[in-house]
């Protein structure tokens, strides 16, 4: 192979590696953009549950608090997120359930919705057990819990 020939296949090769970074499919927006007050919008809140991988005897949320606009009859949805069942229990917080329901039992692998907001505008801790009925997050203000608005 000639040195022409070699320096012809590397140009093509870096142009290769250029042009397909540039193709990157991108996921399509769920969400509206900015502006269009999706805070104050009817929605459900997707807070997903799951083990910290740290300490396998506590679990986490990746949405530690929550603001939800009761007139605008926003939920939450608690889903698992490792495969593990969960039960969301409002009754280890201070103020019991801004929701009908107490606990929330999230099967394994699944999703529960909280329902209408029933409580009045206050802050609303909670306790999340694992399924060998372990507490493995414990109600604390601020974290976990949901601001009702």
């Amino acid at each position: 192979m000639s040195i022409n020939r070699e320096t012809a296949l590397s140009w093509l090769l870096l142009a290769l590696v250029f042009v397909s970074g540039g193709c990157e499919q991108k996921q399509p927006r769920t969400e509206p953009g900015p502006g269009n007050k999706y805070g104050l919008a009817k929605r459900a809140f997707r807070i997903y549950i799951y083990t910290d991988p740290n300490h396998g005897d506590q679990c986490l949320v990746d949405w530690p608090q929550a603001l939800l606009w009761k007139s605008s009859h926003q939920t939450v949805t608690w889903v698992s997120d490792d495969k593990a069942a969960y039960t969301v229990d409002f009754t280890l917080g201070k103020k019991g359930s801004p929701f009908v329901a107490q606990t929330f039992a999230v099967p394994a692998n699944g999703e529960v919705a909280s329902g209408d907001l029933v409580g009045a505008p206050d802050y609303y801790d909670y306790g999340i057990r694992a399924a060998n009925n372990n507490i493995c997050k414990q109600a604390s203000n601020p974290d976990p819990g949901v601001y009702v608005k």
